[in-house]
Parts: structure tokens; C-alpha cells; sequence
């Protein structure tokens, strides 16, 4: 039932982001169909894929690609794992072709899921995919912030923030759809490794760790959950997902997304001070395991209350158990990626009870 129109309007001063004051338009009550409200949990992971089919590699000092075929037991222990923790919407990073994302949906997960995704300008020709559960009711519409463009310090050339593009998915009720039920963004941020920038005169700039790209990549997708707030208001339940290539709870480059978005991690809201669980990542630096949390889903305070649970998704051996974290480079062969997934659940039901 229809139960009126509303207007809210909330004056916010972010001086730190040299926006001035913002109006935030909380939209129309909202109703939902009984399709919708049908719904009663929603999964949704994030996963670093290391590639499907065809395994990109680095790209070398002559800009050539190594390529070579990923076995077909990593593809099957994937699907071994969303078998055991079945998945709504999956926000797959490092997907090397929409072709490779289709096939793995027809030939592992039963064509249970509809595909979606904008372009992109990486350099490996890696996408960010959407995996979207067949039989959810809902429409579904994806936005791209490829456009986005800043200014790069290192060689003062305007380009794109986003390379592999920022690419945001709009979740509709089909018979309601003034705004969105919920937003979901997927991330793909720069790596780690360094980026030196030739001057022109023989001369060279670093961005060392690529901590200037990133930083810029998390304060604009931090303006842009904001832009989301103005346009839908401060109510609507907004995530962003994805590998972040650092550890995004401590590293000073994501400080927009707690101290301006306000965000929180799913994992560490469920196991605070247990990081061990949260490891989602093992890197051999100098032949020791160093294990850290660069994957995650991040809340806007709406959606906190409403998450049941949240943990980072295992490999399981040929006998049906769980592995341990790889602590050699030859154990971690053994797994489908060097990343893990990570799953959150949410009480959806309650939670559009809220959004009136």
C-alpha cells in the first residue's frame, strides 16, 4: 500500500572534499511487490577469480602477455566451493573476457546466472562481473564511472581513475523502480606494485606501492557513494565490493571510506578481533607467507544492522575439507586463485521493511 510522498532534505558540509554543503533528497515511500518481499535473505560474494579459462600473467618489460591455460581442477574447485556456500550476486574481479565469465556460468554453475558488465581500459583486458542469480526478482540496471577521470600527479596527464571501471549495479523492484531497492559497486583498485612514469627527458617519476593511484581511486569512489546519498538519499542501502590491493581497514589510503562514506567491512563486523579469519590474500615477498586482508564488502550504516552473518569462503581438499592458509608457494598452487572469496549475508526481508 501507498502510504504518501515525502520530502527530506539534509544539509551536509564535507569541506575535507571541497564539495560545500549538499542537499540529500530522500526519495518516495517505497512499496515492493510480493515477489520481493518474497525475499527473505540475500548472498552476495566477492571474488578475485586469478583469471578463468585463459591465465593473463604480468605484463612483461615489452609489453607482451604471458598467457597460459588454467587447469581444469582449479575451475572445478571454484565451483566446489559455491556449490557448498551457494551465492546471489557474485562481484568476480579479474575476469579476462565476458566469453570466459559466460562458459564458467554454462559449464559450472548450471546457467544459473544472468552476466553483467561495462568495459574496460586495463591493460590485461580484465573485467569486474557481475554473476546475478536467475530466479531473483528483481530488474537489474548497470552503471559504468569509466568517465571518471583525474589528474595524475605523477606526469600531469588527465586520465582514467578507474581503468577497470567502477561498474555499479542497480537493484530494482520491476513494478516500483523509481530508485533502487540497493546499489552494489564492484571494485578492482590498483595494485601494489609500483608505477614508474616516464618524464620525457629521461627522466623518471614512482609512485611506490601505487599509493597515490589508489588513494585517488578510494576518495572518488567515495564521492561517488555520496553522489548515490544526494540522489537517493542518505537512507538508501549502498556497498561496495571487490579487491582493494591492500589492506583496506589500515592502510591511510582508504581513509575516505570510514571517516566520509562511513563504511564498515562486513568480516570484521562479525569477527572483530579475529584476523586470522579475514586473511583473504597470501603473498611470497621474500619466500615467507604473508597473509592479509585485501578483499572485502563495505557497508553503508543502513545495511549494518541488517547483516546476519559475513566470513571469508575456504578451499576444500579432495576429501571435502576445509584447507589450511597456504604457507608455501607450492601449497598455494593447490588453490583455484591466490585469493579467497568472501561472502555477505543479509537479512533482505527486514531490511526493506526499514527503507519506508
Amino acid at each position: 500500500m501507498l502510504r504518501g510522498l515525502f520530502l527530506l532534505f539534509v544539509v551536509l558540509c564535507s569541506a575535507s572534499y571541497g564539495q560545500g554543503c549538499y542537499k540529500y533528497f530522500v526519495a518516495p515511500v517505497r512499496k515492493y511487490s510480493q515477489a520481493v518481499e518474497s525475499i527473505k535473505e540475500l548472498r552476495i560474494v566477492t571474488y578475485n577469480m586469478l583469471n578463468l579459462y585463459l591465465h593473463l600473467g604480468d605484463i612483461r618489460k615489452n609489453d607482451t602477455i604471458q598467457m597460459t591455460q588454467k587447469p581444469r581442477w582449479a575451475l572445478e574447485q571454484m565451483a566446489e566451493t559455491f556449490a557448498r556456500h551457494p551465492f546471489d550476486i557474485m562481484i568476480a574481479q579479474e575476469v579476462e573476457s565476458l566469453g570466459s565469465a559466460r562458459l564458467f556460468n554454462k559449464e559450472f554453475l548450471n546457467e544459473e546466472f544472468n552476466i553483467y558488465s561495462t568495459a574496460t581500459k586495463d591493460k590485461r583486458g580484465l573485467y569486474v562481473v557481475f554473476f546475478v542469480r536467475k530466479t531473483l526478482p528483481f530488474k537489474f540496471q548497470i552503471e559504468s564511472h569509466l568517465s571518471e577521470m583525474w589528474l595524475d600527479p605523477m606526469d600531469q596527464v588527465v586520465k582514467e581513475v578507474f581503468p577497470r571501471d567502477l561498474p555499479t549495479l542497480q537493484v530494482y523492484d520491476p513494478k516500483y523502480d523509481q530508485i533502487p531497492i540497493l546499489t552494489v559497486m564492484g571494485a578492482h583498485l590498483k595494485s601494489m606494485r609500483p608505477r614508474v612514469i616516464s618524464q620525457g627527458d629521461g627522466t623518471y617519476n614512482t609512485d611506490k606501492d601505487s599509493l597515490i593511484m589508489r588513494e585517488a581511486q578510494a576518495n572518488r569512489a567515495t564521492r561517488i557513494i555520496q553522489r548515490y546519498q544526494i540522489k537517493y538519499g542518505l537512507s538508501h542501502p549502498i556497498l561496495i565490493a571487490g579487491d582493494f590491493n591492500n589492506a583496506h581497514n589500515f592502510s591511510p589510503e582508504f581513509n575516505g571510506f570510514f571517516r566520509h562514506a562511513k563504511l564498515s567491512d562486513s568480516v570484521s563486523l562479525v569477527r572483530e578481533n579475529m584476523f586470522a579469519d579475514k586473511i583473504t590474500h597470501t603473498y611470497f615477498g621474500n619466500g615467507k607467507a604473508e597473509h592479509h586482508q585485501l578483499d572485502g564488502i563495505l557497508l553503508t550504516p543502513v545495511l549494518v544492522p541488517f547483516l546476519k552473518d559475513s566470513f571469508v569462503l575456504p578451499y576444500y581438499d579432495n576429501r571435502g575439507a576445509p584447507k589450511d592458509l597456504p604457507r608455501t608457494k607450492a601449497q598455494r598452487k593447490t588453490n583455484a586463485s591466490d585469493h579467497s572469496p568472501v561472502i555477505a549475508i543479509f537479512d533482505f526481508f527486514k531490511l526493506i521493511q526499514t527503507l519506508d
